[in-house]
């Protein structure tokens, strides 16, 4: 699921590999589209400045760029381009200060970094083989010079990889929560993206600072369960 650029669009794949358009201030379904994905729909991320294209991924192993300009015009053709064949993917995130697509699959746990303007992979990110369920997101305000990511491993500490684009580095790991069997969603936030945030297998939230990954600032209790999905909400210090 993923909202236009200009919040006036919601996009959605569904589980039949179809995508719907729905206007956002009335909830109205504009348009579906049935051909642009032959298997499940995965992934939906706003174009860099466009209000009307979107880049989506699939189980299929395609990536595709979907113009919805013409949505108002239901006899219109699906005009969408194709990227290319990668992995059966399971998360998209785009760095927009490199023109990346960071490409997270679903049967391995190679993170493929994709150059959009030169239409060519640029590099990959080879995590443990033993890992599992890697998870990433993109920092907000550097406009994605850096990445985080994680991976799930019944068999070693686990961390939050804090990986540096423009250098191919590793920076700094974060280590202290529980997650050893599930997708555990991690994320920036605060002034410049100096914290890091994540869910935990263990029912509690961390929070870091960058430059200080072996302990982290806070915990947040609270839930009775496995936190495995977080989120800021805006600039202020909200989480969802």
């Amino acid at each position: 699921i993923s909202f236009s650029n200009d919040e006036k669009y919601i996009l959605v794949g569904l589980s039949n590999y179809h995508l719907k358009v729905f206007d956002v201030s009335n909830g109205k379904k504009l348009k579906e589209y049935q051909n642009i994905h032959s298997n499940k729909i995965t992934s939906i991320i706003p174009f860099p400045n466009s209000n009307n294209k979107f880049i989506t991924g699939g189980i299929d192993k395609k990536i595709n760029i979907l113009d919805i300009s013409n949505i108002n015009n239901i006899n219109s053709k699906e005009e969408y381009t194709e990227l290319g064949h990668f992995c059966r993917i399971r998360q998209l995130c785009y760095s927009e200060s490199l023109n990346y697509i960071i490409i997270i699959s679903a049967s391995n746990t190679d993170i493929i970094i994709y150059n959009l303007f030169a239409k060519k992979i640029e590099f990959k990110i080879m995590t443990s083989n033993l890992s599992q369920n890697v998870y990433a997101n993109i920092s907000k305000k550097d406009k994605g010079k850096y990445l985080i990511y994680s991976t799930s491993n019944p068999k070693t500490n686990s961390k939050i990889v804090l990986y540096n684009l423009s250098t191919k580095l590793v920076e700094e790991k974060f280590l202290g929560f529980s997650q050893k069997y599930m997708i555990i969603k991690c994320c920036f936030c605060g002034p410049e993206d100096i914290y890091i945030l994540s869910g935990s297998e263990d029912f509690i939230i961390y929070l870091w600072e960058r430059g200080n990954g072996d302990n982290p600032k806070y915990k947040f209790p609270g839930h009775f369960g496995i936190v495995n999905t977080i989120d800021m909400w805006g600039n202020d210090f909200i989480i969802s």
